[in-house]
């Protein structure tokens, strides 16, 4: 453990810088604009709260007998007042009722009561370093217009965090990874085919890749995992897009596209036992793979217009995206399920309506949507023999459809003097249905002395980070004064309904019989709503400063920006919360 750490963390410190010229020679058809930038990060590492799954229950210890003394406090309070209550109740019955009243409360407000403070032995530090170097060229001849874009960018980051989120040595890890691209695409454009009014782009892209990582996770303070991997990855493709309208009232669009994609991977995994001083023994793995995916994807869309200011289409959509390999497993790299992922199929099918109305003071937008998935790629957090990995796996199908509908009313343009005629209300909302139609996969579980491989069925459940129904609203209403400038004050909401973040709609890990040990959303959030307000003021004339006042999450609403279930592997769940209210000041100035 660290000693003397510093009482707050979360400090960031983060510049950029940015520069381009823009080449135009004169008399000649073309615009050439390259820009530089840089960036850097020094951050302290992201941390959270570690929640005890003893017992069955969220709240109680860990295995190595950590608790958070919010929880410990908490529960020995509920002790008391139960016995108080009811002198008969022994102190293992009340102690019984106050885990399960600690595990219903920590549920609902998501967490304990100081979610924030925890007592993780070191913070560790992100440092994170971009360069890029981009050129785009514009030519423009007489029956087309050519654009050229091509660069470079690469990044080095190294980051140390206490990733179990406890005091005692669980899984803290160290990484090391860099990456380098270079890509570059041209593309022309025209509107018409002969004599004919079809409007036309074409293109070519091209883009070499390789990134090199390297871990280190100390377990338990008992062994070493250092997992390092590299991976090269050479892709390209050419497309083809036309729009034509073909009668008064309707347009007819489509495209082509082919996508090729090839990765190179090398991983290797090496274990540090130490089982008595001064004797080291190390266990070596290894695997690679290479792998080339091609598909030709396209679209086409009709669209009708029965007015200037109300137009329908429908759209259907091909998408195709590259396997991914997975550096969890070392000797699995040729093995499929486990060391890659397959590629992710979309057929996707759209129906839309776009109008305005009242010279142009209400805008409504509506759209019907179905996406069907083959080989859905899972983005998840496992845990096996190694620690805790990233992979991804294939849902064998996994589908989507509902609706989003859209209203921007500007009701008083026209109608009200010009100083405060800018109200504006963007209203939003959505429905979602998602859910995995085939998703099997094969988890490890502790039994006896060693792991058993359990079957687990996800087919039926959620899509991650899927709600059903989401609501937003934005509301600014700027008023210009000639003495004291433009006074714009903002408010602005966003509710979201459950959301899970696993694929066992947030219940977490399966137990080796299957059966599911917490509740529904403990890992994801239920419903919440949150509220930002913003002032701002603008000085008369053009002075290009702009200075305001804010506040996010106004009511200080507690929830989960993820979360993950490690019960079977250490005996916690670990819970990362959104920030806290926050309110500030912010200073704008622009030429």
């Amino acid at each position: 453990m660290t000693p003397f750490l510093n009482r707050y963390i979360g400090e960031i410190d983060d510049y950029a810088m940015r520069g381009q010229i823009r080449i135009k020679p004169p008399e000649v058809p073309m615009d050439w604009t390259v820009r530089v930038e840089l960036s850097n990060l020094n951050r302290d590492s992201t941390a959270g709260q570690a929640v005890g799954t003893g017992g069955g229950l969220p709240g109680q210890g860990d295995p190595l007998n950590y608790r958070d003394r919010d929880l410990t406090n908490r529960e020995n309070f509920l002790i008391s007042d139960f016995r108080a209550k009811n002198p008969a109740l022994s102190q293992v019955q009340a102690r019984r009722l106050a885990q399960l009243r600690l595990a219903k409360e920590i549920h609902k407000q998501s967490g304990d009561r100081h979610p924030y403070a925890g007592d993780i032995d070191s913070p560790g530090r992100t440092l994170l370093e971009t360069h890029a170097v981009s050129t785009t060229g514009i030519i423009d001849l007489d029956f087309a217009e050519t654009t050229i874009n091509f660069g470079f960018i690469d990044y080095r980051k190294s980051e140390s965090r206490d990733t179990d989120l406890g005091p005692n040595i669980k899984f803290p890890s160290k990484s090391n990874d860099q990456a380098w691209e270079y890509y570059g695409d041209v593309a022309m454009k025209g509107d018409a085919i002969g004599e004919l009014p079809i409007s036309w782009d074409v293109g070519a892209y091209t883009m070499f890749e390789q990134v090199e990582a390297f871990i280190n996770q100390n377990l338990f303070d008992e062994a070493d995992q250092l997992n390092q991997y590299t991976q090269e990855i050479f892709s390209g493709g050419l497309y083809l897009t036309t729009e034509y309208e073909f009668l008064e009232s309707f347009t007819l669009s489509g495209g082509l596209r082919y996508n090729w994609e090839r990765k190179d991977f090398e991983v290797k995994n090496t274990t540090l036992t130490e089982p008595f001083p001064g004797f080291v023994v190390r266990s070596v793995n290894q695997s690679s793979n290479q792998r080339t995916w091609d598909a030709l994807t396209g679209f086409v869309n009709l669209e009708y217009a029965f007015t200037e200011d109300v137009t329908a289409y429908v759209k259907y959509s091909r998408g195709f995206k590259a396997g991914h390999f997975n550096p969890s497993d070392a000797t699995a790299a040729k093995v499929p399920g486990e060391g890659y992922a397959d590629p992710e199929q979309l057929d996707a099918v759209e129906w839309g309506l776009n109008s305005s109305f009242f010279a142009n003071r209400l805008n409504a937008n509506a759209s019907f949507f179905y996406y069907n998935y083959k080989n859905y790629q899972v983005f998840r957090l496992t845990t096996n023999f190694f620690g805790v990995s990233r992979v991804v796996q294939n849902a064998a199908q996994a589908r989507n459809f509902g609706a989003e509908l859209e209203f921007i009313a500007r009701p008083l343009e026209g109608l009200v003097p010009e100083e405060i005629e800018g109200l504006n209300v963007t209203l939003r909302g959505g429905w979602l249905e998602a859910e995995f139609v085939e998703f099997t996969v094969v988890e490890q579980r502790p039994f006896a002395n060693g792991s058993l491989p359990v079957p687990i069925d996800y087919s039926g459940n959620s899509l991650l980070n899927s709600a059903n129904l989401q609501a937003s609203a934005i509301i600014t209403w700027p008023v210009s004064t000639d003495r004291l400038g433009t006074i714009t004050p903002q408010y602005d909401f966003t509710w979201t309904d459950d959301v899970p973040f696993d694929p066992n709609n947030g219940k977490g890990e399966p137990a080796i019989s299957g059966a599911d040990r917490f509740q529904p959303y403990l890992l994801g959030n239920r419903a919440y709503t949150i509220h930002n307000v913003r002032l701002s003021w603008t000085p008369p004339g053009d002075s290009g400063i702009t200075v305001s006042g804010w506040c996010k999450n106004v009511t200080d609403q507690r929830y989960k920006t993820f979360a993950i279930d490690l019960s079977t592997f250490s005996g916690q769940q670990l819970w990362y919360m959104s920030d806290p209210r926050v309110c500030g000041a912010d200073f704008r100035f622009t030429w």
